[in-house]
Parts: structure tokens; sequence; C-alpha cells
């Protein structure tokens, strides 16, 4: 007979049951992949991959990890630079997010104010270069009669729009549909039809976080329009800014490049091929859309303004 066991003590650990009792988990019911291996982690019951020994446990959280989603509570601020660092030097432990839903919207909206940052410093260095700029002399090109009776020279609407205006807008609206086209066309990537569709998506909305690394754009940008500043007054600080920028933006388009790619190595992993492919094209890919918009929209706007200009 068994006696009984005094009041207030807990019964002990059954020891048949063994270690694995205590750490059998939920079984993961998504198609997921461990981030280091590529092993598929659907219906395992461990806190570790059984291929690698790699932890699981960010895998296994509920809420997200991405502090651009918790915004509202950390502040626009801080979450959005805190998601560049996470994006641009832990990409492995970013695309653990594929183990929770991925808002796209929450992605789009950290695409775009990425965006403003490049385009912002490049649409406020132009006004800076406009404003530095010396005065060009007014050259009056013909006469033409106003009314009231009287006679002024000047040039004609058409030759001071194409010398003044639409050069600097129709860049600047080039440059705009380049920068959405070049942070957008890279998602075709992400969805290779052989996944489930819910992996698709996730891996869609987290390939916009790679652009993380274009909000450093200011800098470089700065230090060009510090040096245009002292380019009249001090000659070797100017170039030492210009030789400064230069490498800073270049690596900035490096690290851009790699980002997109460590991304798509992440979230997709065991896929090598693929991964090669891309980040081969992927340079190729901007080029081409660089010509194909520069050069097909300013035809398009300088068409327009020849045919205007002949109606005249």
């Amino acid at each position: 007979m068994i006696p009984d066991r005094p009041a207030g003590t807990s019964e002990p650990p059954d020891e048949k049951a063994g270690p694995a009792a205590v750490d059998k988990l939920a079984p993961i019911a998504l198609d997921l992949f461990c981030q280091r291996c590529g092993y598929n982690l659907k219906g395992l019951t461990s806190d570790r991959c059984p291929e690698c020994g790699k932890s699981l446990e960010t895998v296994r959280l509920i809420e997200p990890q991405i502090p651009w989603v918790h915004r509202k509570r950390l502040g626009r601020f801080r979450a959005y630079w805190k998601t560049v660092y996470l994006a641009m030097f832990h990409q492995g432990r970013f695309c653990e997010e594929m183990a929770r839903p991925v808002s796209y919207s929450d992605s789009q909206r950290f695409r775009w104010v990425t965006i403003l940052h490049v385009y912002i410093p490049i649409l406020l260095a132009t006004i800076c270069a406009y404003q530095l700029a010396p005065p060009e002399p007014v050259v009056m090109t013909r006469s033409f009669q106003v009314p009231g009776g009287w006679t002024q020279s000047g040039p004609p609407w058409f030759e001071r729009a194409y010398a003044e205006i639409w050069p600097v807008a129709v860049l600047h609206v080039c440059f705009l549909l380049f920068l959405a086209a070049a942070t957008g066309v890279h998602s075709y990537y992400f969805h290779p039809r052989d996944l489930p569709v819910h992996v698709q998506n996730r891996a869609i909305a987290l390939s916009y976080y790679a652009h993380a690394p274009l909000a450093w754009t200011p800098v470089p940008i700065g230090l060009a329009v510090a040096a245009w500043w002292l380019a009249g007054s001090h000659e070797l600080t100017a170039i030492g800014l210009i030789a400064a920028a230069v490498p800073l933006l270049l690596l900035e388009l490096a690290c851009w490049w790699s980002a997109i790619a460590g991304f798509l190595r992440d979230t997709m992993p065991g896929r090598k091929a693929h991964f090669r492919l891309v980040a081969i094209a992927l340079p190729f890919l901007w080029l081409a859309l660089a010509g194909v918009i520069f050069f097909g929209v300013s035809l398009v706007v300088f068409c327009v303004l020849v045919v205007f200009a002949s109606l005249t």
C-alpha cells in the first residue's frame, strides 16, 4: 500500500516520460523552412531544427517582430530606423517573419517612406544647386507685340520651357518613376509558383523591407551639396567631400543589391540556382528600367512640347 502524500507537496515528475515530454511543443502547421539549412519545419514539435540544430524560438513567436509594425507604440522615427537596422544587419532573423502573417500594407508604407528618403534629398539638392548657381545673362532672341501698344523683347515661351523648365521637371518625374519601378520589380522573383500561396504572399511582403539601405541616401547627397557650396572658396574641402560622397553612394547601392539578394536567400532557402540568377540579373534589370524610363518619358514630353509649339 502506498502511503498518503503530505499536504502541500507536488507530484514528482514522471521519470519514464524523459526530457522529450518536457520539450515537446505544438507541431508547426505551415510549410516553413529553416533559415540556416533550408529544412522543411512543417510538423516539427521541438524547439530546434533537427538538421542543423538552429533555435526555432523566434519562429514559434505569435506576435510580429518587425518594429515598423509597432510604430504606433514605438513612434514612427524609432520604429523606422530600428527596422532599417534589422533589415540591413540581421537579415536571417528578419526573414524568420515568414513564420507569421506579414502585413502587405505595412511593407508598402515602409517602401514609400524609404522612397521619400531618396527623393526629398534629391529635390532639395536641385533647389540648392539652382540657388547657388550664378545667374545667366538674359539673351533677347526676338521681339513680340504685347497688349497695350508697346513692344517687349524676350525669348519665346517654347525656348524658355525647353531650356529652363521641362528638363529638370522631367528628370524628377523620371527619377520618381524609376524608384517606384526599381523597388517593385524585384518582387516578381519572390513568388515561385511551386510554393504555397501564403508563403508567396509573405515573401513578397517581406521583400519590400529589403530597400532599407536606401534610407541612408541623405548622407551622400548632403555631402555633395556641401561640396557644391564650398567649391568656390574651399576647393580642397569640396574635393574631399566629393571623394567621400561617391564611395558612400556606391556602397549604399551595393548594400541595396545585397539586401534584396539576402532576403531572397533567407525567405526561400535551398534555392541556390534561383538566388544566383536573380543576384546576377538584378543590376541589369535596374539599368534597363532606367534607360526605358528616362529616355522614353523624355522623348514623349519633348514631342508634346514640339506639338504645342507648332500650334502657337
